[in-house]
């Protein structure tokens, strides 16, 4: 029985042995303690930068000089520090958020963003502005991270055009024999998406139809109808006036116009 019993230890040792080394013999026939997890995965203790948008979107209203800023958001992704040593941005794109800045792993910080201001006379409301948020990192797989920036002025483009859409730079009545001339069709026009307020004002020797004062939406063409007023004098030359309350681009030196009226054949003239 002894004899049977060292044979089946010798077997037993012969057949196992080289399972008990693939599991981890340390090689004094002992298993080595197995780390945690799969051995053959380096932990990552890299930086990581995670940014929440591609495309930033921004607003400016024509004529506010500080525009409101808008944030990207990052977040430290790794399992080391997220720096931003850099950003900068560009086409009158600004920076505000003071730079380097240091996100903690699994935590999350903002870069803001200020667009350009709108300029009154040159941007036109409805219109946009693009450039580009360039960040500097030490995440080794994005070292330089570019966000696209898109800014949508907001304001109204107010104009004074005829029926077929051109600009109306002035007004001009003619008649003969001192009759009253023919009333003249304009339309007041925001290409814009803000609305305004618009008032019309004249001498004394002028009178309006349909559209004279009052709200205009973006998109708006109202129609006004424009026609001299006169008790006595047969000619005469005024200035006609829009006046725009509220976040207009267009410039204001273009809403005065000037208007005359000629009645040829008469001393004395009178149009009501």
């Amino acid at each position: 029985m002894g004899r049977t019993r060292d044979l089946s230890f010798v077997l037993w040792t012969a057949l196992a042995g080289p399972a008990l080394a693939a599991c981890g013999n340390d090689g004094t026939n002992h298993l080595a303690d197995a780390p945690p997890g799969d051995s053959h995965l380096p932990i990552d203790t890299s930086p990581h930068f995670i940014v929440d948008v591609t495309t930033l979107p921004l607003v400016a209203a024509c004529g506010d000089a500080a525009p409101p800023t808008a944030d990207v958001t990052v977040t430290s992704g790794g399992g080391h520090a997220l720096v931003i040593s850099a950003a900068s941005a560009d086409n009158g794109f600004s920076v505000t958020t003071p730079v380097p800045l240091t996100i903690a792993p699994s935590q999350m910080a903002t870069i803001s963003v200020r667009p350009p201001a709108a300029v009154v006379g040159t941007d036109l409301g409805g219109s946009t502005v693009t450039g580009t948020l360039t960040l500097t990192t030490n995440d080794p797989g994005s070292p330089t991270v570019t966000i696209a920036l898109v800014s949508t002025i907001h304001g109204a483009n107010i104009s004074v055009v005829d029926a077929s859409g051109s600009a109306v730079t002035h007004f001009s009545f003619s008649s003969a024999g001192g009759e009253c001339p023919a009333p003249q069709a304009v339309f007041i026009k925001n290409s814009g998406d803000v609305t305004v307020q618009v008032g019309t004002s004249a001498g004394s020797h002028f009178a309006f139809a349909g559209f004279a004062s009052g709200d205009v939406s973006g998109g708006a063409l109202l129609q006004q109808t424009v026609r001299p007023l006169e008790q006595g004098f047969c000619a005469d030359t005024q200035e006609i006036n829009y006046q725009v309350t509220g976040a207009v681009c267009s410039d204001a030196s273009g809403l005065t116009l000037t208007a005359t009226y000629n009645m040829n054949g008469a001393s004395s003239c009178f149009c009501s």
